[in-house]
């Protein structure tokens, strides 16, 4: 009897082993392996933080928020996208960073805004207009050429920034004070006919000038501020 149960004690010690013994690897099918969690990659913002105030100013911002604007610089953009040949904010964008000339003249627009991400601009025409306030172009560093005639412009101080301008026109607006003006250094041709004026000597420091309509202005001392005097046209 002995005998016969010998085999099956080794059998059964023989199973024991293999079954806990850590190098078969049958424990470990018994048990699955699960991975640890990979940490998902990080996605980077669209826009770097430092990006998202000039975004805020941008052509395209503008554009793409344009039904959130008042009403007078929704019509200041929709003029600018009908120059740009395109209602479509990006090919708008494309072709009007290529362009140096930008005229909107006699298009019933007062508010100037949307034209303050136009950096490229170098010459502007808003002829015979609605406009009374030119804080938007004080952004625009490198306009040479700006004729602002038949408008309702008072204040010229936003103008004083504009230090490449070289010619300038406020002809039949509302100028009284030209003294803001006075920082314009480049300026060969300055047309302030048909306004307010009554006081041009501060435009003494502009010694490039080679031409200065004043005429039809209440000016108190009509004496030309720089030389020669024929420069001065009262």
């Amino acid at each position: 009897m002995k005998r016969q149960l010998k085999p099956f004690l080794i059998l059964f010690l023989l199973a024991i082993t293999v079954l806990t013994d850590p190098h078969t690897g049958i424990a470990e099918s018994e048990s699955p392996q699960t991975e640890s969690p990979t940490e998902p990659e990080s996605i980077p913002s669209e826009t770097p933080p430092s990006e998202s105030v000039e975004k805020d100013d941008s052509f395209m911002d503008w554009c793409i928020n344009r039904e959130q604007l008042p009403p007078s610089a929704q019509r200041t953009m929709s003029v600018i996208l009908q120059r740009a040949g395109t209602f479509n904010c990006a090919r708008a964008a494309e072709n009007l960073i290529t362009y140096s000339q930008l005229d909107l003249s006699t298009s019933q627009i007062s508010d100037l805004s949307p034209l303050q991400s136009l950096t490229s601009i170098t010459r502007l025409k808003l002829i015979n207009n609605q406009i009374t306030d030119l804080t938007p172009l004080q952004s625009l560093k490198n306009l040479t050429e700006i004729n602002l005639s038949y408008n309702k412009v008072k204040d010229v101080s936003p103008l004083r920034s504009l230090e490449n301008l070289n010619f300038l026109n406020l002809s039949f607006n509302q100028v009284e004070d030209v003294t803001p003006l006075q920082s314009l250094k480049q300026l060969n041709e300055l047309n302030l006919n048909n306004n307010q004026v009554t006081d041009i000597s501060s435009l003494q420091p502009l010694e490039r000038l080679t031409y200065l309509f004043v005429r039809n202005n209440p000016i108190k001392e009509p004496t030309c501020p720089v030389s020669p005097k024929y420069i001065c046209q009262f």
